[in-house]
């Protein structure tokens, strides 16, 4: 059933994709609830199909449902609803990082990857510093939070933990695929932004759900 959510999932996207470029709200609205909530049935079903519970796997789902609920809110348009789902997102990452901190102690975080992912912060910040108007603070606090996620993902993955290379995957992907969002509510709204970022977002969300019941 995983694999059939996960075609489902993919289905929608390209159906989302579709509705971006031609404009139609309607599919819009219907193919981004599918494909959201296609990645959050993988994931029910992955822990329901789970002979036992790894540790941190009830935030993994909460992160994926917390993702799903700012998609929703994403499809209005207005600073309160950018801003909602913005505060969605970063409940959903906080979840992952908690997930994340069962496997890998946050005292094993610092290492060399912590510089690499601190660099992509600043620069996607200070892309977007002069754009960003009344909303610096809150995308700044975002982007911490998210740089956060992926350093705590990649020290997972050195733990050798079995689902270790699919959420640092993940949550890469994920920091990746938001640059696309940033750019489109802050620099320029094309459809080139989305074309890219929403396949990534969507992978991100899949592969993370997989690594539940790894």
């Amino acid at each position: 059933m995983e694999f059939a959510m996960t075609a489902l999932c993919a289905a929608a996207v390209l159906l989302l994709l579709r509705a971006e470029y031609c404009r139609q709200r309607g599919l819009k609205v219907v193919s981004k609830t599918l494909a959201s909530l296609a990645f959050v049935a993988v994931g029910l079903l992955r822990r329901h199909g789970a002979s036992t519970e790894l540790p941190g796997e009830t935030f993994l789902l909460g992160g994926l449902i917390f993702g799903a609920l700012g998609d929703l809110l994403l499809v209005f348009q207005g600073p309160a609803f950018f801003f909602g789902g913005l505060v969605a997102f970063g409940i959903g990452h906080i979840g992952y990082v908690v997930a994340f901190a069962h496997v890998a102690p946050p005292a094993s975080w610092l290492g060399l990857p912590v510089l690499f992912v601190a660099a992509f912060g600043a620069s996607v910040l200070s892309s977007l510093w002069t754009k960003l108007g009344d909303m610096r603070v809150p995308v700044a606090v975002y982007v911490v939070t998210i740089c956060v996620m992926v350093i705590a993902a990649l020290a997972v993955h050195a733990t050798g933990a079995p689902n270790g290379l699919d959420v640092a995957v993940g949550a890469i992907l994920f920091a990746i695929s938001d640059v696309a969002v940033a750019r489109g509510r802050f620099v320029e709204d094309r459809f080139a932004n989305k074309a890219w970022g929403l396949p990534l977002y969507y992978l991100a969300q899949i592969v993370i759900a997989w690594s539940i019941g790894v």
